[in-house]
Parts: structure tokens; sequence; C-alpha cells
């Protein structure tokens, strides 16, 4: 009687306050660039929109994909019910920038997605639902599709659609005097190359994120109308970070920022992590790559039927197309070409003042990220007409120009095949594929917020990264790296070979069962380790060290200047030195601030347990300070591991050494 009456009440309550539940349902996926935080479904950002007919969709503009995105629709916030049962793949012939509509009916469950420019079978084809068509969405010219017949029956013919051709991103990378920089062959929002007013895009004040106005260009001159809360457009009032009440920016001006940070950075908000904005050095680097010299050059005239050689030119395309190579340009702009195969096209695309688009299709101004440091109200931008190309001019931070994406190196995600890292490359993002990653011999990479957590399967017989030789690492943001077999590392330095670790950022590296954090594995030697930077975790599994060497794997010198490091040993294993039944080289440790623990009969720094004949340990007084903590039932923090070999230990008067 009670459970009615309380279900009674529930009911009456529920009709007087109209409390009743809607289901909600939200987009969940991996694409952060699309979805913001990955796989995240308590965002109401990715909820679905209900339509006239029941169904639900959400539509996703301008978004940069990749090959291999996946999604789900789960309902009300909760992974209970999500949809389908195996994740969703975007099927897209290549990276680029779309327009993605996804689609979900909440009677069927059936979840699809639409992107403009598709293939599709013409109405009464046969057997219309045994058809497939790979790829049939986000198609450019002379993309290849494939299309299947599944079924059983003899099917007389079949008809495909190709919708209008859409153009899609790509990146180029240059190259001069040791730097890098890809830059993106469209602007930000441009829906083509070099095809007239598609190829402008957006224009944006400089550190804004949305664009102050939209262009009108079917007038004469083109209509600027200002977007909502920006009257005026384009103006100083309106401008990100200043402050009318005193006349002066806020932010970028006196607080030693002198590029935009991610949340300002436009690029990076519209297209996630790993693509931002242009910096002055980036524009210079383009420029001098392509022959450029001094602060501005004019450039070269070219016309149709030239072919793609070094240097600047100026492209009158406008009113009667040009042809290089195999590319055609439809619109006036600068084209930046360092060879053959590398180059990319800056259309004329003006500026907007206020609500004015001035000199459309006559000269072109692209921001950079980069703050003019002696007078911080203008910011740094690539100028160019048919008279000058300047990669580094400023003005006000106000007005609306266009923006060129840049892509910072190497995105883990997008890679499905062994890959090697080359000289003055930088890797970021998450590997999503079981891929041998590589530094190249003598290389110095950058690893700016990487994730490469190793499966530990025997059939993935590599360390999380593997160095072919010398290498220099840069660490930038936080960065985690697990083998991928229990016998390899986080990083491993082959025998001989020296591996130095530098930069502001964090690591946490760490074996996947019998290996070390860093430097080598089960009964494989390593080469030398040299850290000069950066906050250190390495975790080594049993019987190897954190930093140094694995089970019967002997180590080189391993020498330590500065960063914060913290290093612990497996059991039988040192944090710093040797695992079981190896020797070390070299220990020196002249700055930083160190922390290590020894495993079970192992020496904080030092012998692992019955060490072999080992360099010598050297602590001086540049140290911050060193903690060595001892395994249980072991002698010495700093020193031998049990039954081992003594080592020499030389700690300066003055420095800073605890041991426990």
């Amino acid at each position: 009687m009670k459970q009615k009456v309380f279900s009674m009440l529930a009911l009456l309550l529920m009709a007087a306050t109209g409390a009743v539940a809607q289901t909600t349902y939200t987009v969940v996926g991996n694409n952060e660039a699309m979805f913001g935080l990955a796989w995240d479904p308590s965002s109401t950002a990715n909820d679905m929109t209900k339509n006239g007919d029941g169904t639900y969709s959400i539509t996703y503009t301008n978004v940069y994909l990749t090959e291999d995105v996946q999604y789900k629709v789960v309902e009300n916030h909760s992974w209970t019910e999500a949809y389908p049962d195996e994740n969703r793949v975007i099927n897209i012939a290549k990276a680029g920038t779309y327009t993605v509509t996804i689609h979900f009916n909440p009677t069927t469950h059936e979840v699809y997605e639409t992107i403009p420019y598709t293939v599709t079978l013409a109405d009464g084809t046969d057997d219309v639902e045994n058809w497939t068509i790979t790829p049939k969405m986000g198609l450019s010219e002379n993309d290849q599709v494939t299309i299947t017949y599944n079924g059983t029956k003899k099917v007389k013919s079949v008809t495909a659609v190709k919708k209008a051709a859409v153009e899609t991103m790509e990146f180029v990378e240059f190259t001069s005097g040791g730097k890098k920089v890809k830059f993106a062959n469209m602007n930000l929002g441009a829906t083509s190359v070099a095809d007239g007013t598609k190829s402008y895009g957006d224009y944006y004040a400089w550190g804004a994120t949305e664009p102050f106005g939209t262009v009108d260009y079917s007038t004469n001159p083109a209509k600027v109308t200002p977007t909502e809360g920006h009257t005026g457009g384009y103006s100083q009032a309106n401008a990100p970070y200043y402050s009318v009440s005193v006349s002066a920016y806020t932010k970028y001006n006196t607080d030693n920022l002198t590029t935009l940070e991610a949340a300002d950075d436009v690029v990076t908000a519209k297209m996630g992590e790993g693509y931002r904005m242009p910096t002055t050095a980036d524009f210079q680097t383009l420029y001098a790559a392509c022959g450029g010299t001094g602060e501005s050059k004019k450039p070269s005239s070219i016309s149709s039927g030239d072919a793609y050689s070094q240097g600047i030119y100026w492209v009158e395309g406008a009113e009667t197309a040009v042809t290089v190579g195999s590319d055609k340009y439809k619109a006036n702009g600068v084209l930046f070409v360092q060879d053959a195969d590398t180059h990319v096209f800056f259309p004329a695309a003006g500026f907007v003042s206020g609500t004015n688009l001035t000199s459309a299709g006559s000269y072109g101004t692209q921001w950079s990220s980069s703050v003019k440091e002696s007078d911080t109200k203008f910011a740094s931008f690539l100028f160019f007409g048919n008279n000058s190309v300047r990669p580094a001019t400023t003005l006000n931070r106000y007005y609306g120009f266009t923006v060129r994406p840049v892509q910072e190196g190497t995105l883990l995600s997008t890679i499905t095949s062994d890959y090697t890292a080359q000289n003055g490359e930088t890797l970021y993002g998450k590997l999503g594929s079981n891929v041998k990653i590589s530094i190249a011999d003598g290389a110095k990479v950058t690893l700016k917020d990487v994730t490469i957590n190793g499966v530990n399967n025997p059939d993935y017989g590599w360390a999380g990264i593997t160095c072919a030789g010398d290498a220099t690492i840069t660490l930038e943001g936080a960065n985690t790296l697990k083998g991928f077999q229990r016998d390899y590392p986080g990083i491993y330095v082959p025998e001989g070979k020296t591996l130095t670790i530098e930069g502001e950022g964090s690591l946490n590296a760490s074996g996947n069962g019998y290996s070390t954090g860093i430097g080598g594995g089960f009964y494989k030697d390593c080469g030398d380790i040299v850290i000069n930077g950066g906050n250190i975790t390495a975790t080594g599994g049993n019987n190897n060290a954190g930093i140094g060497g694995g089970d019967g794997g002997n180590c080189g010198a391993i020498t330590i200047s500065g960063g914060t490091v913290t290093a612990t040993g497996g059991d039988y294993a040192a944090g710093i030195g040797s695992g079981q039944y190896a020797n070390c080289g070299d220990i020196t440790i002249s700055g930083g601030t160190i922390t290590a623990t020894g495993g079970y009969w192992a020496a904080g720094i030092g012998g692992g347990y019955k060490n072999g004949a080992s360099g010598n340990i050297t602590i001086t007084s540049g140290v911050t300070q060193v903690t060595a903590t001892k395994g249980s039932d072991d002698a010495e923090s700093i020193g031998k591991g049990k039954g081992g070999t003594a080592i020499t230990v030389n700690i300066e008067n003055g420095a800073n050494v605890i041991q426990n």
C-alpha cells in the first residue's frame, strides 16, 4: 500500500510542477577540435537539437577532421545508453576542414552523418541497400571512389551522382636556416585555395576568436554587417582586452606576454591542439625559404604556363585565371614558392576597419600571433601587394585581418604506421595506433603534450620512443611515455649513443613490466643519458632502474645538471643507476632537485642487486637538493646494491644531499 501511495504522490508532484524529464542526446567522440574534450558525455555543447520529425541533429561548422574521427550518441549525458554499439567512423577522403551534421533517430537508434559534397547512388538503383561507397563524403576533384555491390541479385546498372567538389585544408612545410614551419594551403574560414572571394575566409581582430562582422561580397562595395555585441564592427572599443576607461590594452602589454596564449589564438580555438596562428618568425621563415631577403621584397610576376621555381610572385588571377603547373589561381594574391613541390598562395583579401572592407584584390594582411614588444598596442602581420611583400609589419590590434593556420609539427593521432621524427620536428598529441615512434640519429625533437601509452603486447617489441642514435628531446607541456612491451622502456637509448633531455615541460616515463623508465630494458644495454632540464618522473619495472640500466643490461654514463627529477627503481634496481646483475657508467649530478628511490636490495643512486663494476658517483655543491633512499635490506643509499661491487662516491662539501 505504501508503494502505491508514494507512486501516486510522485505522479501528482510531476503534474503539479511539470517536471517531466526530457531525454537529451549528446555526441561524444575522439576529435577534440570537433567535440571539445574527447569522449566527454557531460558536455552540453554537444547536445543535439530535436527536429520536427522527432529525430535529432547537430552541425559542426568548419572543423578540421582526420581520417579516423569516431563518435557515438549517448542518452542523458551517461554511458548507460550509447549508440551505435560500435563507434561510428566518419568516412572522408582526406584530412581537411569540413562542415558535418550528425543525425540520430531515437526510435530506430540509427546514427549517421552528412557532409556537403558527397557521392550517392541515383534514385532507382537496383538493390540499393547492398551497395557501399568508399569514401562517399568530403571529396575533392580527382579523388578515387570505390562503389561495391554486396548483394546476390544480377544488377543491371548503377549510376553514381558526384556532388560539387569541396577543397580541403592541407599543410605545406617550408624550411630555412634550420627552421621549419607548416603553413595551411588556405585561410581560416575559407572554402577555396584560390577561387575569388571563396578563398578570403573570415576576418579577425588580433586576439579575437570570432569575427566582428560578416561580409556580403554580392554588393559593390562589399557590405560588412557587425555581429551581435560588436556595434561598429572592427573598432578600438571592440578590440579584445582594450579598456575604454583607461584607453589602453590590459593584456599583452606590460605582462611579458609576447605571443597570443592558446585561449586567444583563433586557430587553436577553431581547430584544436597542434594548430595555431603563425608567429612573426614563422612568416620570416616562409619569406626566407622562398628567396626573400631584407625587410621587404617586390614580388616577381608570373603568368599562365610558367613552372614553379623558387621565388615570391604576384598573381593577377581575379579577371583571368592564372595556371601554374597544374594549379589554377582565380584570385589576386601572392604566391610563395620554395620549390616545385612546396608552394602556398595567399589571396589579397584586404582588411576591415569599422564596417568597411578595404583593398580587397589589391593587398593582403595576415595576422601573426606576435605583439610588437616596443609598442604593445600594435601586433605584427604579413603584408603583401603587387609592389611589396613584408613579413613583419605592425598595426593596431583592432583591425580585421585574415588568418592562415600553421601546424606545429606532427599530430600523433594521425600516424598509423611506424614513424621516425626528424631534426627540428615537434611531436604532439596522443598516439592512437600501436606503431613504433623513433627519433632520427642526430635529431633534436620537441615533445609537446605527447601521450604514448604502450599496450604491453608481445607483438609490439619497442619502446614508447626509440632513439635511433644520438638524440635531443626538448620538453614542452605535459608528456607521458610508456613502452609497448614489458621488456622495453618509456625511452630507449641505444648502446654507444647519447640522449639529452632539456626544456621546461614535464615527462612521465615508465616501462611496462620489466624495463626502465628511461634507458635500457631486459638484457638490453643502453647508452649515455644527459638531463639538463624539465620535470621528469621515471619509473622502472621489476629489476630495472628508473633512469639507467635494465635487468642484466648495462648502462652508459648518467649526467644531470638541472631540472626536477624523480626516479624510482623496481625491486632489485636503483632509482638512478643500474638494474640487477648489471653495471653503470659514471653518475654525475651537478644541479637540479633530484629524488631517487631504489627497490628492494638496491641503492637510491648507484647499483642494483649484485651490480658489477661501475663508474664513480659525483654530486657537486651546485645541486639544489639530492635525496637518495635505499631499498629495504640494502646498506647504501648512494653506492652499490646488495651483493654488488663497491662504487666510489664523491660528494662535494656544501652539497645538499639527504641519504635515507
